[in-house]
């Protein structure tokens, strides 16, 4: 079961996801916080995926990654979190391997 949560923490909005997920689910979860966060009038997003078991191929992970890119157009700072961050980051969407770096960054100006 893939299940997910959401808190609004001033900043920024985080996003708890857990369980199993594959292409379907983490395509689903961007759009998903990229609403909460527009109507919530937040440019800043916190999507914690350390409890979710990820099963991508490489060419799935590059389409996720564009995903995102379109989904957060609109959003001026993205950082995930995952056990194994990836190597790519853009200007607007970062990955990191604990909260406290996504944290700071979101936070800074």
């Amino acid at each position: 079961m893939f299940n997910a949560g959401v808190q609004h923490e001033g900043a920024y909005v985080l996003v708890v996801a857990a369980g199993r997920a594959g292409l379907p689910e983490l395509c689903a979860l961007a759009p998903f916080s990229a609403k909460i966060a527009s109507m919530r009038g937040c440019q800043r997003v916190l999507i914690d995926l350390l409890a979710v078991d990820r099963l991508l191929s490489p060419d799935e992970n590059t389409l996720l990654g564009a995903q995102l890119d379109v989904v957060f157009r609109n959003i001026e700072r993205v950082a995930s979190v995952r056990p194994q961050p990836l190597t790519s980051s853009s200007s607007r969407i970062r990955v990191f391997s604990t909260l406290e770096e996504a944290n700071q960054w979101l936070i800074a100006e």
